[in-house]
């Protein structure tokens, strides 16, 4: 409803039909995207593909749904240290030199031609000082790694959300960010505030931190500002948003991010 009624403040089409089922649509996009990594540099976008499928990179911005994926400027690629890997004394045995060939050979594909890398096994146990070492060396290269992949999923969750509203499509957690967009916008608010909605939820454990934003800005004086999550100004007038749950009845409190107490 909101979406038909002031969908056009973003420059929706109209109608929109809802996708229960976007596997067709996501293949026909996945197999026309050819700019993976388009946000990213040359260099970056090199480095980051080496080590990284792109199956995995394409599914990390699928996966992403409603959630916001929020980006920062990508620091550079660091160019890791291993000459403690590769000097250890501490009681060397057969793992440790296996764990250090296995290394020096990626490294030399690392700084070779290689197109794709996989990531080179420790072969000591998880708790020895050599396994901890070896993970601090490797570090500072993933968490990189992770902050390019983040870039990228970002930029495929908005081409991908895109090419489903060019073609009239709309997931529904295209329709829960979308109506989260709609009251983040100064004049799409204050008019759906004006419909003076008043909003019952039940089970409200299951909702999840966007619906309950929704929900909740959707009932707020027409003149509001900001989120009230975080200013705590202007709440909704009294009667006009009410919620009832138990935490102990939450179907998806396994879920990382999907709902919170």
């Amino acid at each position: 409803k909101l979406l038909t009624d002031f969908g056009y403040y973003l420059g929706l089409p109209a109608p929109l039909e809802l996708a229960n089922d976007d596997e067709d649509l996501w293949r026909e996009f996945a197999q026309g995207y050819t700019s993976i990594g388009s946000s990213l540099g040359e260099a970056d976008r090199e480095r980051l593909l080496r080590l990284v499928p792109v199956r995995d990179l394409m599914e990390l911005g699928r996966r992403a749904k409603s959630e916001v994926l929020r980006v920062s400027d990508l620091s550079p690629c660091p160019k890791p240290d291993f000459s403690e890997i590769h000097g250890w004394v501490d009681r060397p045995n057969d793992n440790i030199r296996r764990s250090q060939e296995e290394l020096r050979q990626w490294e030399e594909r690392f700084n070779g031609t290689w197109e794709f890398l996989q990531w080179p096994l420790c072969f000591t146990s998880p708790n020895s000082n050599f396994t901890k070492a070896w993970r601090e060396k490797f570090s500072p290269l993933r968490k990189w790694i992770s902050n390019a992949a983040l870039c990228v999923a970002a930029e495929i969750q908005q081409a991908y959300r895109e090419f489903r509203l060019a073609r009239g499509f709309v997931t529904y957690a295209d329709q829960i960010a979308l109506a989260k967009e709609l009251l983040e916008h100064p004049v799409a608010a204050a008019r759906i505030r004006e419909e003076g909605f008043r909003v019952i939820l039940d089970e409200a454990q299951d909702t999840e931190p966007a619906q309950f934003s929704v929900l909740l800005e959707a009932t707020r004086p027409a003149h509001a500002t900001g989120s009230w999550m975080e200013t705590h100004r202007d709440p909704p007038p009294p009667g006009h948003f009410c919620m009832v749950g138990d935490f102990q009845q939450s179907i998806y409190r396994d879920e990382i991010g999907r709902a919170h107490v």
